[in-house]
């Protein structure tokens, strides 16, 4: 893993699938940020916003409405 802020590249092949909600979470103490935002395909956006939502993160993602 090359970790040097603000960037992360996680190897998958080396380390495995990352937990989403702790990087996004230890990023925005890291940072001191007001929220969080993911923009990813729908059903992992749902999962990642209320896990962090569930751990007291503001986080939001898009709306899927049509």
């Amino acid at each position: 893993m090359i970790d040097s802020p603000p960037h992360r590249i996680w190897d998958t092949d080396a380390y495995g699938k990352p937990d989403l909600a702790d990087l996004a979470a230890e990023a925005y103490r890291r940072a001191g940020a007001e929220a969080v935002i993911c923009i990813s395909n729908q059903d992992t956006t749902g999962r990642l916003v209320a896990e962090l939502r569930r751990r007291g993160v503001p986080a939001y993602g898009p709306i899927w409405d049509s």
